[in-house]
């Protein structure tokens, strides 16, 4: 699952390539029981601190499978070595950082 924490108006101006679940991080805490904590979870936000707090939330909560991408959407529209890492992610690559 990933779950995109930008506010509407960052999504609007830099989607990410990836379908993700749309949820600002100010109503973050209130969906968190929608997730399974068995379930992998990549959080991105625009450059990666607000995704940050949210793992060490999830994690506090009981989440062990929870993960952010640093460097948030901006890196994640960047080409990096020819090469997206969203897509590396979304193919089961490289993981993002984990807590």
């Amino acid at each position: 699952i990933i779950i995109d924490l930008r506010e509407k108006s960052e999504i609007k101006a830099e989607p990410l390539p990836v379908k993700a679940i749309e949820i600002s991080i100010s109503n973050i805490r209130e969906k968190i029981s929608d997730f399974n904590q068995r379930e992998d979870i990549l959080l991105i936000c625009q450059r990666g601190p607000r995704s940050f707090e949210v793992v060490c939330y999830f994690m506090q909560n009981g989440f062990k499978n929870v993960f952010y991408l640093g460097g948030g959407a901006h890196l994640a529209n960047c080409k990096v070595s020819s090469t997206n890492p969203i897509t590396k992610i979304k193919e089961l690559g490289d993981l993002p950082h984990k807590k």
